[in-house]
């Protein structure tokens, strides 16, 4: 590191701290002005999962920038997962643009694959509120897996989803307002196909605006209402 005209110019400096390990390069002004290049080599989801609703493993990194001051930073770069763990549903790898700004991430043209689905997201969480908002798009989705990862967890409907979300509300009880088509799957293990649905979940209760679909060759059933 060099001190030169009320700059500190840090090189290849390295920190290690309980959140996140990380390589360094850039100024920082001694008005905690911050100008730097950052390369976080590992980001372990344990050491964050007390800021979540669920339990949570695996590991990331971040290329990227950060400005703004020691007090306030802002961090801007690519975020990249390669393996985690969240509320017991594997994900073999997340990726995408993030930013860091006022206790606020943010996450856009992020996407990940699950299984044979794949995910993809803009969401902006609070880490201090807990708020929640974005939207997701999901393609060949498994129904049980995604209830898990709102934290929804669900053993009655089961299926391949095809859908799109809008999301708001808290990470503890989101609101969740639901457009998706289910080709095939099974609701109390009774086996279903074609199904339609509109649905919104809000305080804990879920309500269905539209519900159809096809059992067997010839049986049709359709309902609203709230559970």
């Amino acid at each position: 590191y060099f001190i030169q005209d009320d700059v500190l110019r840090l090189q290849v400096f390295h920190i290690y701290s309980p959140m996140v390990d990380a390589v360094l390069n850039g100024t920082i002004g001694l008005d905690q002005t911050l100008n730097l290049d950052i390369d976080v080599r590992d980001i372990d989801m344990k050491r964050i999962e007390h800021k979540l609703p669920y339990e949570v493993s695996g590991h990331g990194t971040f290329e990227g920038h950060v400005t703004g001051t020691i007090p306030a930073p802002v961090f801007d770069g690519t975020l990249d997962a390669k393996t985690l763990t969240l509320n017991g549903v594997d994900i073999p790898r997340a990726y995408g643009h993030a930013h860091y700004e006022n206790d606020v991430v943010t996450l856009d043209r992020f996407g990940f694959l699950q299984g044979d689905g794949s995910y993809d997201l803009d969401l902006a969480a609070n880490l201090a509120t807990h708020g929640l908002t974005g939207n997701v798009l999901v393609t060949d989705a498994d129904l049980t897996n995604l209830c898990a990862l709102v934290n929804q967890k669900n053993d009655v409907v089961k299926g391949t989803l095809n859908a799109s979300a809008i999301l708001d509300g808290t990470m503890e009880d989101p609101y969740v307002d639901l457009q998706g088509t289910m080709t095939k799957g099974t609701i109390a293990g009774y086996d279903v196909h074609d199904v339609a649905v509109a649905a919104v979940l809000e305080n804990r209760v879920l309500r269905f605006d539209q519900c159809i679909g096809y059992q067997g060759a010839d049986g049709v059933f359709e309902l609203t209402g709230t559970a």
